[in-house]
C-alpha cells in the first residue's frame, strides 16, 4: 500500500474561506466595497512590515493566518456597514456554513451565535430556525449533546410549525447521528427511519444519500458489514451524481471502516485515500484527520506500527484544531495499541485511560467498550494479569451489550471464556 503523490498547489482552508466569503461580499455589497477592503488589507500589510523591518532593512514577513483573520473580521465588518437588517442576517447565516464546511467550528458558532443574538429583537423565525439547526450540528461533532439537543429541539419546532418537511428531516437525521455517536443504535435508527421517509417524501435525493450512509453505519456497528456496504454504494452514487465533494469523503471514509471491519485492508486503504484525496482539496481537516486514522488503523493492523504512528498524530492534530474530542478519544485508542504492540505498556496505558475518561464524560458508549477490550487485551496477552484483564473485559463486554454491538460482543465474550471467566 501506498500513499498518493500529491501536488503542493492546493489552496489552504484560510484562502478557500477567505475566497468564499469574498464572493458573498462582492454578491451584498459590490465589485467597489470588495476591492476597497484588499486594498486597504494589502496597506496594513505594507505599512506593518515597513515598521517591524529590523536596521538591515529586511522586512519580516506577515504570518499569513493572522493577515486572513485580519482580512476575514474586515469582511465581516463590510456586511455589517452595508447591509440591511434582513440581508445582513442572510449574510451571517451564508459565512457561518463556509466556515462549518471548512471545519472551523468555533468561528462558525460564534457567527451562528452571533445571528441569533440579532434574531431576539424581531420575528425572523426561518432565520433562527437555520441558525439553530446549523449550531446544532456544529455541537453535536463537539460532543455537546446536550446543548446540541436542545437547538435541534427548537429548531424542529419552528420548522414543523411551518410544515417544513424536508427541514425536519434534516434535524431527524442530525439527531440520529448523535445518537449513533453515543452508541444508542436503537434511538438512532428510529430518528433515521423518520428521516429517509420525510426526505424521499420531498424527492430529496442528497439528504436521502446522507441517511443511507448513515443507517449503513449502524448496520456496521451492530455486526452486518455487507448490508452496511449496501446501504453505502446506495448513498455513494447518489452523492456523486449531485456532486458533492463532502459528502463523498464522508461516504468514503464510511466504506473504508465497513471494509476494516470485515479485514479487507486492502479495500479499506483505497476507500480511506479516496476519501483523503476528497478532503485535502476542500481543505476540510475533520475529514483529513477522519481519512489518516482510517489509514492508520489499516497500517495497525498490517503490523506497519512506525506509518500507523505518524498518520495518527497528523489525524490528532486535525481533531484538535477542530476541537473534536471524540476523534481525539479514538486517535488516543490507537496510540495505546501501537505502544502495547511495542512492549511499552505504561504509555499504552496512559494513552488507553486517556480515551476512556473522554469517552466516559461523553457518554460513548461504542468507543468505551472498544478501548476496554484494547486494554483488556493488553491486561491479558502482555501483562498476563487475568483478574484485572477479566474485570476490564467485562466493562467491554457491558458497553457492547448497551449499544447491540453483536460482532464486538462475540469477540469479547470468547477473550472471556479463554480466561475462564
Amino acid at each position: 500500500m501506498h500513499s498518493n503523490g500529491r501536488t503542493g498547489n492546493a489552496m489552504s482552508s484560510e484562502q478557500l474561506i477567505l475566497s468564499e466569503v469574498s464572493g458573498l461580499v462582492e454578491h451584498y455589497c459590490g465589485t467597489k466595497v470588495l476591492a476597497s477592503i484588499r486594498k486597504t488589507i494589502e496597506r496594513a500589510g505594507t505599512v506593518e512590515a515597513t515598521l517591524l523591518s529590523n536596521e538591515t532593512g529586511e522586512r519580516p514577513r506577515n504570518d499569513p493566518w493572522t493577515m486572513a483573520s485580519i482580512f476575514l473580521e474586515a469582511l465581516l465588518t463590510a456586511g455589517k456597514q452595508h447591509l440591511g437588517p434582513f440581508e445582513y442576517r442572510e449574510f451571517l447565516l451564508g459565512v457561518s456554513k463556509i466556515l462549518k464546511a471548512h471545519g472551523e467550528f468555533y468561528r462558525a458558532e460564534s457567527t451562528l451565535s452571533n445571528l441569533l443574538a440579532l434574531c431576539d429583537t424581531g420575528d425572523h423565525s426561518d432565520f433562527v430556525a437555520e441558525a439553530l439547526l446549523q449550531r446544532g450540528e456544529i455541537l453535536l461533532r463537539q460532543g455537546r449533546w446536550h446543548e446540541s439537543h436542545a437547538d435541534l429541539q427548537k429548531s424542529r419546532e419552528i420548522f414543523r410549525n411551518q410544515n417544513d418537511v424536508v427541514a425536519v428531516a434534516r434535524i431527524e437525521n442530525i439527531l440520529g447521528t448523535g445518537y449513533a455517536e453515543q452508541g444508542l443504535l436503537v434511538e438512532a435508527t428510529a430518528h433515521f427511519s423518520k428521516a429517509l421517509e420525510s426526505a424521499e417524501l420531498g424527492d430529496q435525493r442528497l439528504l436521502s444519500a446522507t441517511i443511507s450512509m448513515n443507517i449503513g453505519i449502524v448496520q456496521n456497528i451492530i455486526g452486518n458489514p455487507d448490508e452496511a456496504l449496501k446501504h453505502l454504494f446506495r448513498a455513494l452514487s447518489l452523492i456523486e451524481v449531485a456532486g458533492d465533494a463532502t459528502k463523498t469523503a464522508e461516504v468514503l471514509h464510511n466504506i473504508g471502516m465497513t471494509h476494516l471491519a470485515k479485514a479487507d485492508f486492502e479495500e479499506a486503504y483505497l476507500s480511506f485515500d479516496k476519501s483523503l484525496d476528497y478532503s485535502t482539496k476542500l481543505q476540510n481537516p475533520g475529514l483529513m484527520g477522519l481519512a489518516k486514522l482510517g489509514k492508520s488503523n489499516v497500517y495497525f493492523r498490517s503490523e506497519e506500527f512506525r506509518l500507523s504512528l505518524e498518520l495518527v498524530n497528523q489525524a490528532l492534530r486535525h481533531f484538535e484544531a477542530t476541537s473534536d474530542v471524540l476523534s481525539v478519544a479514538d486517535s488516543y485508542k490507537v496510540k495505546g495499541m501501537i505502544l502495547r504492540e511495542l512492549g511499552e505498556y505504561d504509555l499504552a496505558r496512559t494513552f488507553f485511560e486517556s480515551s476512556i475518561r473522554i469517552n466516559e464524560e461523553h457518554g460513548c458508549y461504542l468507543n468505551l467498550g472498544e478501548t476496554f477490550l484494547e486494554l483488556g487485551l493488553m491486561e491479558k496477552n502482555c501483562e498476563h494479569d487475568s483478574r484485572k484483564a477479566g474485570e476490564t473485559l467485562h466493562s467491554a463486554l457491558r458497553y457492547f451489550g448497551k449499544v447491540g454491538a453483536a460482532a464486538e460482543i462475540a469477540r469479547t465474550t470468547s477473550e472471556l471464556h479463554s480466561l475462564g471467566d
